[in-house]
């Protein structure tokens, strides 16, 4: 007989958080503010060129449906899922999988994130999040003067 049980992997674990804390030293690991009836959608984070960007998959859920905030150095997305399923008195759920109800996720942004560059979309299911680099801290061309 085989049991079931409930498994909840703790993010630290999580080989994608070691390869963002080795490489952008802990400063965009996800910290979602969960309770035990939210759920979390996932998310990629990552650098290209002068933006950080964070997607989130969150199917089923409209833009109408999302908030994101910049706060204290935190980036947090928070939203829900509603119920899709109408259920009368002569119908029935027989299974269901799917997460729904309210998510929140935080990140802490990098000290050179500018917050106040903070631009998002959301297209079939995806939610990107830009945060532009600060100008001062962007890699520049110097160029060399003739004598």
């Amino acid at each position: 007989m085989t049991t079931l049980t409930t498994c909840t992997p703790r993010r630290r674990h999580d080989p994608f958080d070691r390869v963002v804390s080795h490489f952008l030293g802990n400063s965009l690991l996800g910290q979602s503010d969960l309770t035990p009836s939210a759920w979390a959608p996932k998310s990629d984070v990552f650098a290209d060129g002068d933006t950080y960007v964070l997607r989130f998959d969150i199917p089923g859920v409209s833009k109408e449906d999302i908030d994101i905030s910049v706060h204290g150095g935190r980036l947090s997305v928070s939203g829900e899922r509603k119920d899709s399923v109408e259920t009368g008195e002569d119908s029935a759920v027989y299974r269901r999988e799917s997460f729904r109800g309210k998510f929140s996720r935080s990140f802490k942004l990098p000290t050179d994130a500018d917050a106040t560059s903070v631009a998002a979309s959301h297209r079939d299911g995806v939610l990107e999040v830009r945060v532009q680099k600060k100008e001062e801290v962007k890699a520049r061309k110097i160029d060399i003067a003739a004598a």
